[in-house]
Formats: structure tokens, sequence, C-alpha cells
């Protein structure tokens, strides 16, 4: 429904309610207490009406992407278009305007969709559509093998927090660290992760990075797991430089009630170590590593813009998969759909877990904020089957809803049903079974990206 002015009949656009905040920010404002002398700000890089997906014409849908439709759009400058020519495609196999901002086509790549426009001539002309390669979470670093635990908090000299030393390989933002555990006992209280630099061979103890803080007492106690940890915020970490994963936790120390790393009891990981930590001092073990991954941001850089080009808005995304063709989509304003299965490659549900597994979707979604849209399956009728987002969904909570999960109920064996969206950020979510034994399987059908 457009909107308009009761007082002067004008369409209200975005270019219009723009104008009213350059009127706003010349002036003062005066409030409460005082004048506020902030600026309002501008609706920028917006659109509505969008249809893009990857090219209809099937020949060029490997490595075109097509704008169909697009009713209006808000440039990074806040300058308005009402796009009349279409289709616009880009083309990852050649470069600049219609193709790749710079270098060259990269498989397993998300790659973000832009179209840009001269500030110089504000025409519609001049809109052209480019692809630019999407910041990458990397697993840089891990260690997988686990034979044993170490508990956290286990009594107040013990175990106080533990730690494990690494380095990576490639200089960057850790985005998340993904850790094995179990827990024992019931607790109330939280736990979490630091990242924290060398002080005499041993963690400094003052934080580089801190992650989320978690519910200790949700971790499932039937069996350990893979827990995914983010940062909100990280510095760059330098290659080959030590560092310390250090997992620490507030509830009340208890020999009967604690979370637990799982680890290696032999020397597996050549970069780094085992550490415990008794209130007072640090102890470490040359021959065990505790289990860990490690993810840092790569490829984070701006679209390069073509000469003559300063406006630009992003539209969505495309993924390039390992055989360097586009996964074919549709895409309606945020809302994009897949339209292949690419032979089962979005069955990222398919477990006979009871207990949620921290599952990879790198390649199914881009790394950014996301609504899921699934369909289920399973093997057995009346079991539960779960899907929960990043960072909530590791717990196995009793009610339906809880930590964010979505449940459906099967209702028949091998019976095809809609589950309710998954919000999740990370590129991972968690899924298991409840109720019984059985094989499931959640398809990934669409998603919104936020």
């Amino acid at each position: 429904m457009a909107l308009t002015n009761i007082s002067t009949g004008e369409l209200v656009t975005a270019a219009w309610l723009n104008a009213i905040v350059d009127r706003v920010n010349a002036f003062l404002i005066n409030i409460t207490g005082g004048i506020w002398t902030g600026t309002v700000q501008k609706v920028i890089q917006s659109f509505r009406g969008l249809h893009l997906r990857t090219h209809p014409n099937a020949l060029a849908a490997p490595f075109q992407v097509a704008l169909l439709k697009l009713d209006e759009v808000v440039m990074s400058d806040g300058a308005r278009y009402l796009p009349t020519s279409f289709p616009l495609t880009a083309d990852v196999t050649v470069s600049g305007l219609g193709g790749l901002d710079t270098g060259t086509e990269t498989a397993s790549t998300w790659y973000e969709v832009y179209l840009v426009g001269k500030s110089s001539t504000g025409a519609n002309a001049d809109l052209r559509m480019m692809l630019h390669r999407a910041r990458t979470y990397t697993i840089d670093q891990q260690q997988t093998t686990g034979a044993a635990s170490s508990s956290l908090r286990s009594g107040p000299t013990t175990n106080i927090k533990l730690a494990q030393s690494f380095q990576v390989s490639s200089s960057g933002p850790l985005p998340f660290i993904d850790i094995s555990i179990g827990r024992t006992g019931s607790l109330t209280g939280t736990f979490w992760i630091t990242v924290e630099a060398s002080s005499g061979g041993n963690p400094s103890g003052t934080a580089l990075a801190t992650s989320d803080k978690l519910d200790a007492g949700a971790v499932p106690a039937t069996a350990t797991q893979w827990i995914r940890f983010p940062f909100r915020s990280s510095p760059t970490f330098t290659s080959a430089t030590t560092y310390y994963i250090v997992l620490q936790g507030d509830y009340a120390t208890n020999g009967t009630a604690y979370v637990a790393w799982n680890q290696a009891t032999t020397n597996v990981y050549a970069n780094g170590q085992h550490y415990t930590f008794n209130g007072s001092s640090w102890t470490a073990t040359a021959t065990a590593d505790f289990q860990f991954k490690v993810a840092v941001t790569l490829n984070d850089t701006a679209l390069t813009m073509p000469t003559g080009y300063d406006q630009s808005v992003k539209l969505g995304y495309v993924y390039n998969n390992a055989s360097s063709n586009f996964v074919a989509f549709t895409a309606y304003d945020r809302d994009v759909k897949r339209l292949t299965s690419s032979a089962g490659a979005n069955d990222w549900g398919l477990s006979t877990s009871n207990v949620p597994l921290l599952m990879d979707l790198s390649s199914l979604v881009p790394p950014v904020r996301v609504i899921l849209r699934n369909s289920g399956q399973a093997t057995v009728a009346g079991l539960g089957m779960v899907a929960a987002g990043v960072p909530d969904g590791y717990s196995t909570l009793a009610l339906y809803g809880d930590s964010g999960s979505s449940f459906v109920s099967v209702p028949a064996a091998n019976y095809a049903f809609d589950m309710p969206d998954v919000y999740t950020e990370y590129q991972g979510a968690y899924t298991y079974i409840t109720g019984g034994a059985a094989t499931g399987h959640i398809y990934l059908t669409g998603w919104r990206w936020i």
C-alpha cells in the first residue's frame, strides 16, 4: 500500500523521508534536560519488490544471477532509484561491471550480489549488477580425538579453569570456537570461553575475546556434545602465535555437579597442550589435548567499486558449489527458496542422535543471521524431531519451544512434513530426536537473511 503526505499529496518514499532527515539534521533539537546535537540516520541500502534468482536460462544458471524485478532501491548514500530495465545480470566468470568485482571464481564459496550506481548521473541506465566474495568462517585449527574428560570447578581448588593452547595458521578474527562438553549433576550458573595471550608459558588471565555465556544447567547429562561459543567482538589473532582457549564458569564448585571438557589422553595436537588451574597456578599436561575447533574469519573485505561508481546495495547471496556451479535459487526480497536439493546436500539434519548435534550449514546458508525454512522426515511415527539455532540450541530442556527449538511430532513413518522456522547464526544449527530411536532428516528448503 502506498503512503502519501495528507497535507501535500506527495508519495511517501525513502527519498522523501531522507529529505526530511536532512532538514532535521540541519537544526539543534531541544529535548528535556538539554540540547541534542546528534543526527538522525537516513534510510539506506534497502529495497522492495525484489525478484533475484539464478538465471532462468538453465544454460546460464550455473554461473549467472539475474535481477528480474525491483520496484524501489535506496543505495548506500541514500539515493533512490526506480529501476525500469530488466533483466540485469552478473556473471562470476567475468570481471568488473556485470561480473566479479575482484579476483577469480572460487569453488565452495558464498558470493554477495550487489546493485551499483553512479551518483554523478543518478541514472537508471547506469545501474549494474556485481558479485563480491563473502566472508568465510574457516575451521583453522582442531583436535577432535576424545577418550576422557576433565571436570570444570569440581572442587574449591580443583580445575577452577581449564585451557588448551593453540596457534592459528591464518591471521584473522575468531567468530566462534566449538568444544566438546558433557554435564554431571544439577547446575545453576553459566560457563564460557575466553581467548588469552601467553604470559610465562601460561594463560595471561586477560581476555582478548570473550564468548557468549551459556547456561551450564542446560547441557544434556546423557551424553557429550559439541557446543558453539560465539564471540560478538574479536580482535585479529596472528598466525604462528600461541593463544589459549580458557574454559571457565560461575557455578558453585562441587565434586558431583559440573561440566566437563572432553580430551585426548595422548599428545595429538602439535601446536598446543592441555592446562588446568587450581585457583592460584596453572599445570600443563604434555600428554593430553582438549577437543576443540577454532574458526577464523577470512575474506572480510568491502566491495571493490568500478571507476565512476560510488553507490551500492546488497541484494542477496548465491553459493558457488564444489563444482563451481551456482546452487539454484529464487528470492523475493530477503526470502530465498532453493530450487534443487543438490542430490540431498540440503539434508542437514540427518541424524540418529538423542542429544543435540551441532551441524555445519556453511554450504547451505550465507555467513549472516538467517531464518531457516525446513521440511522433516523420520523413520518412526510418534517421535519428536527437534531443530534449534546457535547459540541456544544445545539444550534438551523438556518443553517445546525451549532454547528457541522447533519441534514436530512425526505423524507417520517416512512422512514428509514442514517444520517451524529456526533462527540461527554463524552457519550452524542443532538437531536431535526425542522419545525413542529413529533416523531423522531435516531438509533445508529456503531461508531468510537478516
